[in-house]
């Protein structure tokens, strides 16, 4: 009877090994995924953040992660882009003058994406970067379609959040998915340009149109777009 048991254990304990050294030749012989993630966005300020710039922003930007040593774990980096507000003046030298206040956002991406049997991938994004408040002016001479243009100020704040998305493999192509992610960046205080309700145009300048107000930042980000799979053999078909 104890040798029926051990040979019982002992087939099981090589079964388990057997079946443990196929994963680990599956795992070891699986693609190396590198995601790259163009995406639309928009902008809502929230809190005081909110109360000063009451504008939705729009934009785009990207991520590009590489896997971890063929983990359910990722790095790399997401840039992005917002306009939140903008003021035209025309003047009589025939040159129209144009203010834009924008958000450009650097951040270092820590991304968990458990592997499922599933055609929707869900994953979750630790955040840590800057944020740029910035405003520009471009003058355009109407006569000559040339233009020109300059910084009316800007500033830095240390951005911080998480965000949370899936990936739907509803594309022919399996190294195509649709994107969608939701991302959260509180932020530190930074100094930047919103919308003066005391100011009335005409304007000498329509930078005029904003003053410079200091708070918190945070912002919340709804984005789509498509993910690549660089690494996927179906990606060059």
């Amino acid at each position: 009877m104890n040798r029926r048991l051990l040979c019982i254990f002992c087939l099981l304990a090589i079964g388990f090994n057997a079946s443990a050294q196929e994963r680990e030749v599956e795992q070891n012989n699986a693609p190396y995924h590198i995601f790259f993630s163009p995406y639309f966005q928009v902008g809502l300020p929230q809190e005081v953040l909110r109360t000063n710039v009451d504008k939705i922003g729009y934009g785009g930007g990207g991520v590009l992660v590489f896997q971890i040593n063929r983990l359910p774990v990722f790095a790399g980096v997401d840039l992005t882009f917002l306009n939140f507000d903008r003021e035209s003046e025309r003047y009589n030298d025939n040159t129209e003058w144009t203010s834009r206040t924008n958000l450009f956002m650097g951040h270092g991406v820590l991304r968990f994406q458990p592997f499922v049997d599933f055609p929707i991938y869900p994953y979750f994004d630790a955040l840590f970067g800057v944020k740029h408040f910035y405003a520009r002016t471009t003058i355009e001479f109407l006569d000559t379609d040339e233009s020109d243009s300059s910084g009316n100020g800007s500033d830095t704040a240390l951005s911080y959040g998480f965000a949370a998305g899936a990936q739907f493999a509803i594309f022919g192509n399996p190294a195509v998915t649709m994107d969608v992610r939701c991302s959260y960046l509180p932020g530190n205080n930074a100094t930047y340009f919103a919308r003066d309700p005391a100011a009335n145009g005409p304007f000498d300048d329509p930078i005029e149109a904003f003053q410079r107000r200091t708070s918190p930042t945070p912002v919340l980000l709804l984005q789509l777009g498509v993910t690549l799979n660089l690494n996927d053999p179906y990606f060059d078909m």
